[in-house]
């Protein structure tokens, strides 16, 4: 499966930020409906001129299925390409698996 976060911009916008945009790509993606059992991969192709993707896009986007398939098995399948802080996507799983709510509702 592969998802390219150009065809999901807000215009022009060179920022993939927060976790309600992060939920938007997943649920138009369909990606929350994916059995990850029955793929080898999920790519997610970040643009080459995008400026950052933040840990709570990235955490809306995937939270749901890291914590279904757990630490090991979502860094073997899910594979990000293009410019992105391979940091941000540890810190965006290792919160998926904590579990926690954020301390504000994301979606105001």
């Amino acid at each position: 499966m592969t998802i390219d976060l150009g065809d999901h911009r807000s215009g022009e916008s060179l920022v993939f930020s927060g976790r309600k945009r992060g939920r938007s790509v997943r649920d138009s993606t369909n990606l929350r409906d994916v059995d990850v059992n029955l793929v080898d991969e999920i790519k997610i192709i970040v643009p080459d001129d995008t400026i950052i993707v933040t840990s709570s896009f990235i955490l809306g986007m995937i939270g749901d299925i890291v914590r279904g398939m757990g630490m090991e098995e979502a860094k073997k399948k899910i594979k990000f390409e293009g410019p992105i802080n391979e940091s941000t996507v540890n810190e965006a799983i290792h919160e998926a698996l904590r579990g926690d709510e954020p301390l504000i509702n994301p979606d105001t």
